[in-house]
């Protein structure tokens, strides 16, 4: 059965120490019509040392022996950070391979779920892969994540500027994307 929940969008912006930057972009966000209650903002002053996907590691509750599942196509950095969370709690990173060969969104969405376990308590996941700049099939993989009760977190720094992006339609619980590539 899936669970329903009420969407939000949530972003992740860099200042790098610039206050225009931030006040700018809540402003675009009311102009389009978005109140504060359809959207989450977490602010941080620099994506990459102050770690979004680590944030969210920092604050996913894993238990020991629950599990996380990525994918073989995973930037290193993502794969460092929850490699780090599972170990510090006692958890397992599972880390399926995706098809040698992609022929099909279906084929690969039921290849990476095949990673899934009653123990698999997250699954992180590229928007694009960074080594391969493969389109991963989201929307599948969040759709099944959710009939299964499983939180989705995406890595999607390389997608932003690449492909549109609509986080609602992408049903993830988390988006992180620090916008420099």
């Amino acid at each position: 059965m899936t669970k329903s929940r009420q969407p939000t969008v949530s972003i992740i912006l860099a200042t790098h120490n610039r206050r225009a930057v931030v006040c700018d972009t809540l402003s675009r966000l009311a102009s389009r019509g978005l109140d504060r209650k359809t959207y989450e903002l977490i602010v941080v002053d620099n994506a990459s040392t102050d770690g979004t996907p680590g944030a969210i590691a920092a604050n996913v509750d894993l238990q020991p022996n629950d599990e996380v599942l990525v994918t073989d196509h995973e930037y290193g950095a993502v794969l460092r950070i929850w490699r780090r969370a599972c170990r510090q709690a006692g958890a397992k990173l599972v880390v399926q391979k995706l098809p040698r060969i992609i022929v099909s969104p279906e084929e690969t969405v039921d290849e990476f779920l095949k990673g899934v376990t009653g123990k698999t308590r997250l699954i992180v996941v590229s928007h694009v892969t960074s080594p391969t700049a493969i389109i991963l099939p989201l929307r599948q993989i969040c759709h099944h994540a959710r009939e299964l009760g499983i939180p989705v977190c995406v890595d999607g720094p390389h997608a932003v500027a690449m492909i549109p992006l609509n986080l609602r339609k992408l049903d993830c619980d988390y988006y992180t994307a620090s916008c420099h590539k």
